[in-house]
């Protein structure tokens, strides 16, 4: 990892800085909150299939730069929001003073209570 995050994982939180490795375990909610202009780090998600919420809102980068700061729109808000059904992901309030965490139903069991990964 490259810059630094803190991950809340379950009622846990992990300041990360460069070398630190988080463990985001199925059945416990996770996310986390950026601190720097850029954080550089590798995400492995098993099983395979989640990948695919990520690359549906990726778009290439015009130039080996940063993009300006934006304000993200509503409108692509609430499609993260409709699209993260496809992939059984459901947003968990935030905690007092926290970000929130994303639940995602168990595998192969449409309309199964959600579990979190």
């Amino acid at each position: 990892m490259e810059g630094e995050i803190t991950a809340l994982i379950g009622d846990q939180t992990i300041r990360a800085t460069p070398g630190t490795l988080i463990f985001g375990p199925r059945g416990v909610p996770h996310s986390f909150e950026i601190h720097f202009d850029q954080v550089r780090m590798l995400i492995l998600l098993t099983p395979a299939g989640l990948e695919g919420y990520f690359k549906q809102f990726c778009t290439p980068a015009p130039a080996l730069t940063l993009p300006p700061p934006a304000e993200i729109p509503y409108a692509d808000i609430q499609n993260l929001i409709a699209v993260a059904s496809k992939y059984r992901i459901v947003n968990v309030p935030p905690r007092t003073g926290g970000a929130s965490f994303a639940r995602i139903a168990p595998r192969g069991r449409p309309g199964a209570p959600s579990s979190t990964v």
